[in-house]
């Protein structure tokens, strides 16, 4: 499924499609131009949620992509440098499934159904909140 969204007040598109890959284009003419791209799930991303103040602004407003897949997992994508983009880990996972003979994606929890984030006391309390599939709890994510 291919998603397509503006930038409010910029000419900047954001897409999402089949290759699991999250891209921003530059449409400052009669044509579009590739600024960044960003990849890492393994399956398409199914919700996508500006982390860092990108609905009230802020300091660092939208520079930061929280992004969660179909592979059950939940990355943030910096989109000023690559480096600094990372998935939020749910524990030592490869050991675990080494230890007790299950598969790996037996342990990882279910798929996100819904996120949010709030970057108010973030180096106190975790700053990220998700839902998932059949779970009756939220589950909290520290990033900092």
């Amino acid at each position: 499924m291919t998603r397509l969204a503006f930038l409010a007040g910029e000419p900047v598109l954001m897409s999402g499609g089949g290759d699991n890959a999250i891209k921003m284009w530059l449409c400052d003419d009669a044509s579009a131009r590739l600024l960044r791209e960003r990849s890492g799930h393994s399956a398409n991303p199914t919700l996508v949620h500006f982390y860092n103040g990108g609905s009230n602004g802020g300091v660092g407003a939208g520079r930061e992509l929280l992004t969660a897949a179909a592979d059950r997992s939940v990355r943030m994508f910096s989109l000023i440098q690559d480096q600094q983009s990372v998935e939020l880990s749910q524990g030592k996972l490869e050991s675990k499934a080494n230890k007790t003979g299950a598969q790996l994606t037996s342990l990882k929890l279910p798929q996100v159904t819904a996120l949010a984030s709030s970057t108010a006391r973030e180096r106190q309390w975790d700053s990220v909140l998700t839902a998932h599939r059949g779970q009756p709890f939220a589950c909290t994510w520290n990033y900092v």
